[in-house]
């Protein structure tokens, strides 16, 4: 059994995750050459992209694996994987949110 197309969304979450890449390797270069006030103000686009990459992260997941069901490799019990890290991630926030 084939699996189908991959749907656009996996097109949108590639590009947003790449556009993180890029922000976070200019963020790295601009503290090298003590450009701070430059990664102060990139840091806030970091950020929101970074928070937009843990929803789209999770629905990557939840589209692909509704995409494999019916294959003969598939395997649901990784999608556990991903919610346990989204989990872990939420408490992370939170706990230096409280600081």
């Amino acid at each position: 059994m084939r699996l189908r197309r991959r749907p656009r969304f996996f097109h949108v979450h590639a590009a947003v995750y790449v556009i993180w890449l890029v922000l976070v390797s200019v963020q790295i270069v601009l503290v090298q050459t003590d450009d701070i006030r430059l990664h102060m103000l990139l840091g806030w686009a970091t950020a929101i992209v970074s928070a937009a990459m843990v929803p789209l992260g999770l629905v990557a997941a939840l589209v692909d694996q509704a995409r494999q069901a019916g294959h003969p490799d598939y395997a649901p019990q990784f999608l556990a994987l991903e919610f346990e890290e989204w989990s872990h991630s939420r408490r992370l926030c939170w706990s230096f949110a409280a600081m």
